[in-house]
């Protein structure tokens, strides 16, 4: 991993306690319950306006807003030295904003359930409950049972949406795939415009969805051009037909994959989590895009 975080959370356990002990003080507007209820739970509908609160409350405490604050800086190579900066595509209030309008509105979409053309896709982020649970943190310390405040599975669910977003897009500060694999045989150690195609033995194009859903999945189209952006110096990645790119002959090298154009090449990874392929390209548009609408 490039990066490591520390989550900071308020403890909501008293070690070696029982659950009915008068003295086991427990907030009055949650209720204790079993954390197998998890597992019965149903899509969801809504999250509890309290446990946002809860959430947001954490988040903008002082000691947690010093620890996340460092979670949206990019880097940058220069004269051999990795340097820090804040990203200029990524930042907290941004974040948060976007985050929370998922927890509470969500996106309407009619494909999730053809008899109910208002249901939404929500982010989970926990419940008004606590519950009982065992941790153990080497094999030599018996397993001790704790208390988890049910807003705190809301933040774990954050964090592990930001571990991946800060090696995919914060670090590099750009929201489409780096055009990083060197070709092989390349006497310069460039990178190939093939790589558009697939990186590391991938094949993006080839990255179908199953026959039961296959018409979520974008179809290839040989005449589409597109240029990424990207923050570095390192060459975007571009598809299109072939002859598109005729000044970049210097770059129409092999990928691992022993491609040397791009034709048809337009499913790298976009966005904050890389997301690549016809097949997840396809789903983000047939839930979230134009063919949601």
């Amino acid at each position: 991993s490039r990066s490591r975080s520390r989550s900071r959370s308020r403890s909501r356990s008293r070690s070696g306690e029982n659950d009915s002990d008068p003295n086991n003080h427990i907030d009055s507007r949650r209720t204790q319950q079993n954390d197998s209820s998890l597992k019965n739970t149903k899509f969801l509908s809504s999250n509890p306006t309290s446990t946002i609160q809860e959430i947001e409350n954490h988040l903008f405490s002082p000691e947690v807003q010093e620890s996340i604050q460092s979670l949206f800086q990019s880097r940058v190579v220069y004269e051999g030295s990795i340097h820090t900066f804040p990203s200029f595509r990524y930042t907290f209030d941004g974040f948060w904003k976007n985050w929370k309008r998922m927890l509470t509105t969500g996106i309407s979409t009619k494909k999730n359930n053809n008899n109910n053309n208002n249901e939404k896709i929500l982010l989970f982020g926990g419940d008004d409950n606590y519950h009982n649970a065992t941790i153990q943190f080497t094999k030599l310390i018996p397993q001790t049972p704790i208390q988890i405040a049910g807003f705190e599975y809301g933040l774990a669910n954050m964090a592990a949406f930001l571990s991946q977003v800060m090696v995919d897009g914060i670090y590099d500060d750009t929201c489409d795939e780096l055009n990083a694999q060197i070709s092989s045989s390349s006497a310069s150690e460039v990178a190939s415009l093939s790589n558009a195609c697939g990186q590391y033995g991938l094949s993006y194009q080839d990255m179908t969805c199953p026959n039961n859903e296959k018409e979520m999945e974008c179809p290839i189209s040989d005449r589409m051009t597109i240029t990424s952006t990207q923050s570095s110096g390192d060459t975007p990645m571009r598809c299109g037909p072939q002859g598109t790119f005729p000044d970049l002959e210097e770059l129409q090298l092999e990928n691992q994959n022993g491609r040397t154009d791009s034709e048809g090449c337009c499913w790298w990874g976009r966005g904050p989590l890389a997301t690549r392929g016809v097949c997840n390209i396809g789903k983000a548009n047939y839930y979230l895009g134009k063919r949601a609408v």
